[in-house]
């Protein structure tokens, strides 16, 4: 049986989210193909533990020589990398072809590990950033005054970079980039996945996002009943939660009702506790539930006659919107979270907090001109379908 591993910064049990979601159901998917899967993560301590079916092993997080000796240990056949960031960066990826002489694959479920805006990829947080990586430009984009002005805040920045904004300087997304060039397999999720990374010297091929769910539901809303509009993901800043609730409590009608199906691994993360605030505080009706089952998450999500997608970063997908266009709801998203989206076709997409305003108040006096989004066609693909993209990659 071929051992095939996937290395994932954060995984079940110790994080929940999206990411950590379709890993997990790939790994299930693509095990029926005679694939014996392992997941690796970072974590405290080494481990090996079980979980809903998958075998886990933990190296140290920030441990080189830890990570070094579980792969040795391991001796897989295939690797796979399902994304980068501090915790695993592509020195992880050159490793594994230095030990094992193995050139792993990359899916990027992020673009932090090759963007100093933390994978935002919009050009100073405003217009849609084509992607090329150069040092003038990545670090003009976080400045805003004229351009000499500019120029030589750059040149600050080149200093600066970690400790004011937190960011990793130039020069590690370079080594990042070479190392990615050289040692890795990559896919890409979508066009613009592919366009961006091409554009940098990057070949990968398309294997797009598989979803769970493929059932339609009856878009079905009667003005006697408030208007559902759901917000689903992981509960952290970038996910946009708090903009979403602030530009409801602008909505002129009292007839709406937000329902929240969220992810955290820490209740007590300052983000989640300044939202759970802004929750009791809001005039705005809140429907809160956390980390549900599967079966209560469907059952939830059903519920929703509006999905609304606030990333304030660039999404590779997200899944979430996926998750929309198979069950047939109506979405909402910001342009950050817009790749699977037509506006006016299969959903709107809205640019800033004031669009976002426009189109909560439009939709909620007449709801009915997005139920022809629920109709529209979007190619789709089950788990097994991918598997089985990803299993003929693995062996070619």
């Amino acid at each position: 049986m071929t051992k095939l591993i996937f290395i994932v910064p954060y995984f079940f049990p110790f994080s929940k989210g999206g990411t950590e979601i379709y890993v997990y159901n790939l790994a299930i998917s693509i095990a029926k193909y005679k694939f014996n899967v392992i997941i690796l993560t970072p974590d405290q301590f080494e481990k090996s533990i079980d979980y809903e079916g998958l075998k886990i092993e933990t190296f140290i997080r920030n441990d080189l020589n830890s990570f070094r000796s579980k792969i040795i240990n391991l001796q897989p056949d295939i690797i796979h990398f399902h994304g980068l960031n501090n915790d695993i960066t592509s020195t992880y990826v050159k490793l594994v072809y230095d030990e094992l002489k193995i050139f792993p694959f990359l899916s990027l479920h992020l673009y932090n590990s090759i963007c100093l805006r933390n994978g935002e990829f919009f050009y100073k947080g405003l217009l849609p950033c084509n992607g090329r990586i150069s040092p003038l430009k990545c670090y003009l984009c976080l400045s805003k005054d004229s351009f000499w002005k500019k120029y030589l805040k750059s040149i600050l920045l080149f200093f600066k970079i970690t400790h004011k904004y937190g960011l990793k300087p130039f020069s590690n997304i370079l080594s990042d980039i070479q190392n990615i060039k050289k040692y890795a397999k990559l896919t890409a999720f979508n066009l613009r996945q592919k366009t961006i990374l091409r554009i940098n010297g990057i070949d990968s091929v398309i294997i797009p996002h598989a979803i769970m769910n493929f059932r339609k539901k009856n878009v079905t809303y009667k003005k006697s009943e408030k208007l559902i509009i759901g917000f689903v993901g992981r509960i952290s800043e970038e996910k946009g939660l708090h903009i979403l609730i602030d530009a409801l409590s602008k909505v002129e009608t009292t007839s709406i009702k937000l329902l929240v199906l969220g992810m955290i691994n820490d209740e007590k993360d300052i983000y989640y506790t300044d939202i759970r605030k802004k929750i009791d505080n809001s005039a705005v009706e809140i429907d809160f539930k956390l980390n549900l089952d599967n079966d209560n998450f469907n059952t939830q999500f059903h519920k929703i006659n509006l999905l609304c997608v606030p990333s304030l970063v660039t999404e590779v997908g997200p899944m979430v919107v996926l998750e929309g266009l198979s069950r047939g709801i109506p979405i909402l998203a910001s342009h950050f979270s817009s790749n699977y989206l037509l506006h006016g076709i299969n959903g709107l997409v809205y640019h800033d907090f004031n669009n976002l305003v426009f189109y909560l108040n439009k939709i909620s006096s007449d709801f009915y001109f997005l139920t022809n989004f629920s109709n529209c066609k979007t190619d789709l693909y089950s788990f097994d379908q991918i598997s089985e993209k990803h299993r003929k990659i693995y062996l070619a």
